[in-house]
């Protein structure tokens, strides 16, 4: 599992040299638009780039010149070390050899006191100033040995918000720098360095090379420092659009905040607003036009144009999947980063403090005020700060709670019926009698309705998602968990009504349904579905507790499904007619049943295989025609109902005719939907299946590739769906012979899993085994060992040592040993699995059997066959221990392994006697 480590001090200053090259690059004080451009001295530019060789070795002042980090337009800048009165290295700027123009001249010194104003942790520091002995300025800083901002977010693949912490404080330092009076004007990734100091990460702004002082603040310089007609100052990428201005004297501290949300926007999405393309294909004239009146992407529709490819890249190192990525980036990011993006520098942030505080109004999950403050938008905000729980819990509850509407309505109607009652107390004694009922109904109602939203408020009001993502459990298992809970909570005498029950009782089992939780699911909805049939007045929720039990039963599978879809089917009929949307679904849900379930327990009507698949593919033949005529052949029911049609002609052995109609599927849900739909990749998945089942092993790796990348972008490599394509895909790749490309998906998703979840998750550990396994067939035994013992440490210090994952661990490791004939420590690892196995008080048969058998394997190869044969005995009268014959019969294979390897090793022993024996016990 790769750290990253920390760079040596030989690296830092390389990174340093390279960083410094960079920055200076930029700090020629003209912009050739075909404005003339000399060094009024007269000296050759070959003059001036070699005057800092020259110097190594030399000194300047109290400082020893060590090696050149970086040269620009107008100084060079050294390594240096100070021995007295200090010993310290710096960082040593020197103007260079015949650079000394006015323009020059007055720059450097704008430079030097810019900086000699400023103290603050988030900008480097001047440490000291002077004169060479030929009369060039120079002046010594602090030593910042950290790499570009950008580049050390990626490097660390931070996440969203540590990025936005790290910039909150980049955004302090200029804050600074502006309260000093000084203007940076060239703010970009490069002139922000990042270094670790205690091993937290501290960023410095540096190069103060193109400052401007604020008006009516404090000169930086006596001499004049004048930006020409046509001379362009600063960094294209990040420049603002009144610096693009060929008459850019009007330059106030906005452009610096401009510059900070371009940064923002990189920091984001990897990309700046105008990227290195649009700069290199242009005019110069051409680029300072886009800069001046092109309005920039949002960052969440920039990560949506990027390819698959770079899409994943970009949140590969943020730790997030596309989906979560761009869900984040869509609102309050989009929001501040557009703010700060204004063309019109009197709409952005007045302030580069006012910038930073909504940065840290969206980290504390509260209002920003880059939009507008709608009562909804603070509202939501509050929630999201002091119920974390609920923005995932709500599409549930809104599932559970929406079918209490009929109820509510009823108590509204109630109450009017009470209003009514009172207005005409004077009309008869029974009027006044029934006003009472109603209202007694209603008081009774709305009991119970606040009992049961009582007990569903308490079951999700304390979810912990951070706990839930930290934890090894999926977000669907608690979310399960939670809703299973509140079913055991709910009762007769807490909701005191059948009817609200069985309808409670019904939306959570169709919730735990929906999650995966099917055979659970199904008892909840068989229970309520009954109790519904006695109780409810309302036919349709009766048809729709139906149908969601009969898409149970066929799960489970249970052939008590068909005659319920066709009940469902019936009455849908009845109610709605034969193309109406619920009767199609109904019907095409019985078509799958019908193709996809088969066996005893069949109603005798579908009893004929073949019949009653022609009947699957003629009913959805049908119900596809009437979704391409009444909502068009490109709606997504007709492509579904197409793709259902071939899933039968592909269990019907119709392969061809399968692809067919897939491919016909995939090409029109390519270009109504996208590659990246969802419904596009699960139609491409099943294409892939097809080829699969027909031999068409290349184009089936093709496919699942395809499907494989698209799935680890959209859901995450351990979505569920997501896993049982991988498996697949190499089961595919494998019967190819592409076991290179197995290694390749396998290293991919361990990577990405341990990015996304951590070095200790559960589902980090378990990519990582499956990479071990992988490698094992492979016959890369080193590195498959080398994980393996890794992967069994983590699972050690997560799971603890008596853990089944620990043993599983164990065992998978033992005989990657045994593969590259470390029988040692095979042994070694089998006893210690024996031993955690016999501290169970449970059944612990067949891993008993199979440890015990993988020791005498390791024991006979280091020439203790006395002790190997020991060990199979051991293995052979543990089963026999079995007191139930009939669990007793289902080790008998196993039984047969032992005694088969027993009888070898005493022949091999040449004890005739004791083999014959066991030849009879296997008789």
């Amino acid at each position: 599992m790769k750290q990253l480590s920390a760079p040596t001090a030989t690296e830092a200053t390389r990174e340093v040299k390279s960083t410094t090259e960079e920055s200076l690059g930029a700090l020629d004080p003209s912009f050739d638009l075909g404005v003339s451009r000399t060094l009024e001295s007269g000296i050759s530019r070959q003059e001036v780039a070699g005057s800092g060789a020259s110097m190594k070795g030399g000194q300047i002042g109290p400082y020893d010149i060590l090696e050149v980090l970086g040269e620009g337009g107008m100084g060079t800048v050294f390594l240096a070390e100070q021995k007295e009165p200090v010993a310290r290295r710096v960082a040593l700027k020197v103007i260079k050899v015949g650079a000394n123009s006015r323009d020059v001249l007055a720059r450097f010194e704008a430079e030097r006191q810019a900086m000699a104003m400023m103290n603050h942790v988030n900008i480097a520091r001047i440490l000291d100033a002077g004169t060479t002995p030929d009369g060039r300025p120079f002046f010594a800083m602090e030593l910042v040995q950290g790499v570009p901002f950008t580049e050390y977010c990626d490097g660390k693949m931070l996440g969203i918000n540590e990025r936005l912490r790290l910039f909150a404080q980049v955004c302090d330092g200029v804050q600074h720098a502006h309260q000093k009076g000084i203007i940076h004007r060239d703010l970009k990734p490069s002139n922000v360095l990042v270094e670790e100091i205690d091993g937290k990460p501290v960023p410095k702004v540096i190069d103060f090379g193109l400052a401007k002082a604020i008006q009516n603040s404090q000169r930086l310089t006596d001499h004049s420092l004048f930006t020409g007609i046509g001379q362009i100052l600063g960094t294209l990428k990040y420049m603002s659009p009144e610096q693009a201005s060929l008459d850019s004297v009007d330059i106030d501290t906005r452009t610096d905040v401009y510059s900070l949300g371009v940064m923002l926007y990189e920091v984001l999405t990897g990309t700046t607003p105008l990227d290195e393309v649009a700069i290199k294909r242009e005019s110069a004239l051409q680029v300072l036009q886009f800069i001046r009146e092109r309005e920039p992407t949002k960052p969440s529709s920039k990560l949506s144009s990027f390819s698959g490819e770079q899409a994943s890249s970009i949140t590969i190192k943020r730790r997030i999947d596309v989906v979560r990525l761009n869900r984040i980036l869509a609102g309050d990011l989009d929001w501040i980063t557009m703010k700060d993006l204004e063309k019109d520098r009197e709409r952005r942030y007045e302030t580069v403090s006012g910038f930073s505080a909504d940065i840290n109004r969206y980290l504390g999950n509260e209002p920003v005020t880059a939009r507008p403050p709608s009562l909804n938008y603070r509202v939501r905000k509050f929630v999201r700060k002091h119920r974390y729980g609920v923005a995932v819990a709500v599409a549930f509850l809104i599932a559970l709670l929406l079918g209490l509407g009929g109820t509510i309505t009823g108590l509204i109607q109630a109450r009017s019926a009470t209003i009514l009652a009172e207005k005409r107390l004077d009309e008869a004694e029974e009027a006044r009698k029934k006003e009472r009922q109603a209202k007694e109904l209603a008081l009774v109602r709305l009991s119970q309705v606040a009992a049961g939203n009582e007990i569903l408020t308490d079951i999700f009001a304390d979810l912990d998602i951070d706990a839930v993502n930290s934890s090894s459990e999926r977000l669907e298992v608690v979310l399960g968990q939670r809703l299973f809970e509140a079913y055991q909570k709910l009762d007769l005498d807490s909701i005191g009504d059948r009817r609200i029950l069985a309808e409670m009782q019904f939306r959570i089992g169709r919730s735990l349904f929906n999650l995966g939780w099917g055979l659970r699911a199904h008892e909840i909805l068989e229970s309520a579905h009954r109790e519904l049939e006695v109780v409810a007045s309302d036919d349709e929720i009766k048809i729709e507790s139906a149908f969601v039990l009969a898409r149970a039963k066929r799960i489970v599978p249970d052939f008590g499904c068909i005659p319920l879809l066709e009940s469902v089917i019936e009455s849908r009929m009845r109610k709605y007619g034969p193309e109406h949307r619920e009767t199609v679904v109904a019907r095409e849900e019985l078509a799958l049943v019908l193709a996809s379930v088969f066996g005893r327990g069949m109603p005798e009507r579908y009893a004929n295989r073949q019949e009653t698949l022609d009947l699957a593919f003629e009913m959805l033949s049908e119900t596809a025609e009437i979704n391409a005529r009444e909502r068009g052949p490109a709606d997504p029911m007709t492509l579904n109902s197409l793709s259902r049609l071939a899933t039968v002609r592909q269990i019907k052995g119709e392969l061809e005719e399968a692809s067919e109609i897939l491919e016909a599927v995939l090409a029109e849900q390519r270009v109504s939907l996208g590659s990246r739909h969802w419904d596009t990749v699960l139609s491409i998945r099943k294409l892939s299946s097809i080829h699969s089942q027909a031999g068409n092993l290349e184009r089936a790796c093709e496919l699942y590739g395809e499907a494989v990348d698209a799935m680890i972008a959209l859901r995450g490599a351990q979505h569920s769906t997501t896993q049982s394509t991988i498996n697949m895909a190499i089961q595919v790749l494998e019967r190819a012979g592409r076991g290179g490309e197995v290694l390749e998906i396998r290293r991919r998703v361990a990577e990405q899993t341990q990015l996304a979840f951590g070095d200790d998750d559960i589902r980090t550990l378990d990519a990582w085994h499956d990479l071990a396994e992988s490698l094992s067939k492979a016959g890369q035994i080193s590195e498959a060992i080398e994980i393996a013992e890794t992967t069994l440490k983590s699972t050690r210090a997560v799971m603890g040592d008596a853990s089944q994952k620990t043993r599983y661990e164990m065992d998978t490791l033992a005989r990657l040993h045994q593969q590259a004939g470390n029988h040692e420590r095979a042994l070694e690892l089998f006893q210690e699995e024996l031993v955690s196995l016999r501290q169970r008080t449970d059944d612990f048969l067949p891993d008993q059997t199979r440890v015990l058998m993988g020791m005498a394997h390791s024991q006979h190869a280091l020439g203790e066959s006395v002790a190997a044969a020991n060990s199979l005995v051991f293995a052979y009268d543990s089963i026999q221990e079995v007191a139930d014959p009939e669990a007793r019969s289902r080790y008998d294979r196993l039984a047969k392994q032992v005694v088969g390897r027993l009888i070898g090793l005493h022949t091999e022993l040449g004890n005739s006697e004791e083999a014959a024996r066991w030849r009879a016990v296997l008789d």
